[in-house]
């Protein structure tokens, strides 16, 4: 038997985090396949380690389709793995990245006419993001930890 009191618990929709960076962990991994067309991919929970968010969610997921393997490399790279270890085949169980840290980027997307976040960039921990804004175009930053 589950008792809970649900008193004063709303059931209106969690505002998203807001624009911005933040130092996370990854908290979940698991492997999935899509329901339209059955294909494999990661999804990853990251919790927010901090400040005044300390303990949201924000979720990305990774494709294990061959043409999209670049998205998961960055991200195993942002955790931390070498591009040594990255290079050929590889295999790895995607539990061995929980507690990792990284930092994350999160943007806002419209959908079904809702705004909800959305995991925008994957930095490593060490990434000095203070200052820059989630507006911002750092596309040329985001290579720079993954050379």
């Amino acid at each position: 038997m589950v008792k809970v009191n649900l008193k004063g618990v709303s059931v209106d929709d969690i505002e998203p985090l807001a624009r911005g960076f933040y130092p996370v962990r990854v908290s979940a991994c698991v492997q999935k396949k899509s329901k339209e067309k059955n294909k494999p991919y990661l999804e990853w929970q990251f919790t927010v380690r901090e400040g005044d968010h300390k303990g949201r969610k924000a979720w990305t997921n990774t494709s294990l389709q061959p043409q999209a393997l670049f998205a998961l490399k960055r991200l195993l790279l942002a955790l931390g793995s070498s591009k040594e270890d990255l290079d050929g085949e590889i295999e790895f169980e995607p539990v061995d990245y929980i507690d990792a840290e990284c930092v994350i980027k999160i943007d806002h997307r419209e959908y079904e006419g809702k705004v909800q976040q959305n995991v925008a960039g994957v930095y490593p921990a060490d990434f000095d993001y203070e200052g820059a804004d989630a507006g911002d175009d750092l596309s040329e930053l985001e290579d720079i930890p993954f050379e």
